[in-house]
């Protein structure tokens, strides 16, 4: 187990925050049999929900995605109460519109940010390789 652990020791999990290697170790222990029963699950997973929560804040893109629902949620809501108003249940109406609206602009806004930032990062690692092929070639030479 302990090998283990050492072996993985520079391993970080994508969704893992820069704060610990928590994450790797909780899942670790589960499969090497740190954590046994259903106390053991119990904790482990306490510890991966604390640990979502206490990180959610640096999720990538999720401020520009939750900026874009907001903005457009509220203007959806606005422009159909002011086309319901007076309507039985128009208000409610008009709430639940915004709702679906801010829902479907975030995933969209998130998706689309996500799909870039991936680009952005295959891009860097094919300039690093080049730039390393490169000076192979050079040292060659």
């Amino acid at each position: 187990r302990e090998r283990a652990e050492e072996e993985l020791e520079g391993v970080r999990h994508p969704f893992q925050s820069t704060r610990g290697r928590k994450l790797v170790v909780g899942y670790l222990q589960v499969g090497l049999g740190g954590a046994t029963g259903r106390a053991g699950m119990d904790q482990v997973s306490s510890t991966l929900l604390e640990q979502s929560l206490s990180t959610f804040k640096d999720a990538p893109c999720l401020k520009e995605s939750l900026g874009f629902g907001v903005g457009g949620g509220v203007v959806i809501a606005g422009l159909r109460y002011k086309q319901l108003r007076g309507q039985p249940l128009g208000a409610a109406r008009a709430g639940f519109s915004g709702a679906v609206v801010f829902g479907l602009t975030c995933g969209v806004a998130w998706t689309v940010c996500r799909y870039r930032s991936g680009i952005l990062a295959s891009d860097r690692v094919m300039a690093e390789k080049l730039l390393k092929l490169k000076a192979m070639q050079d040292k060659n030479r």
